[in-house]
């Protein structure tokens, strides 16, 4: 719903915000412009840099930095997109748990008289956790290479709209890379 959606992106801007800090403190200045960057002014001027040659490496060198450049521009935004998806997961799982784990008690309470560690399936305790622990690593998992396939697939969209349009083609193009990478990989 529409109030998920904006606690979500307000979140991840605190989230990221918290990672532009650490990087201004563990970073030195080259890697900060590069964390830092406005894709959008960076895509205007590679565009006039490389104006007056207009010969097909012009146009594969274009996109070839501006790939980089929006990879690395855009690693802290899918990094805290990321770290917001990892905490709502595991904050599900918790929540999942730890109701399941209070339901099965009861459960067994009213079957049993006591709260002894067997189930009344067979199935025991830690079976149950070690499942519950592999299917969160699992989901982690999948976050974790969504997101860096967007990032990749969001760089090559920003490079692809750099090429065609210099500055508003760049943010299309990423912001089309990231939907199509979310589509195909959520």
């Amino acid at each position: 719903n529409l109030t998920n959606a904006m606690l979500k992106f307000h979140a991840v801007t605190l989230v990221m915000r918290f990672y532009e800090h650490l990087a201004s403190k563990m970073c030195d200045e080259i890697i900060l412009d590069r964390l830092t960057k406005d894709t959008f002014k960076s895509a205007l001027r590679k565009r006039d840099r490389l104006a007056s040659d207009q010969t097909q490496s012009r146009t594969i060198d274009l996109g070839r930095n501006m790939f980089k450049t929006c990879l690395w521009a855009n690693a802290i935004a899918f990094l805290a997109d990321g770290t917001v998806q990892q905490i709502i997961l595991g904050y599900g799982y918790y929540e999942y748990y730890r109701r399941r784990r209070a339901h099965q008690r009861k459960q067994r309470s009213k079957s049993y008289g006591d709260t002894n560690n067997s189930y009344p399936d067979g199935q025991n305790e830690q079976e149950d956790t070690l499942h519950m622990a592999l299917s969160f690593a699992l989901k982690s998992t999948k976050v974790l290479f969504s997101r860096s396939v967007a990032l990749v697939v969001a760089s090559t969209g920003g490079a692809v709209g750099t090429i065609i349009y210099p500055g508003w083609g760049t943010l299309f193009g990423t912001q089309m890379g990231d939907g199509v990478a979310g589509n195909l990989l959520e």
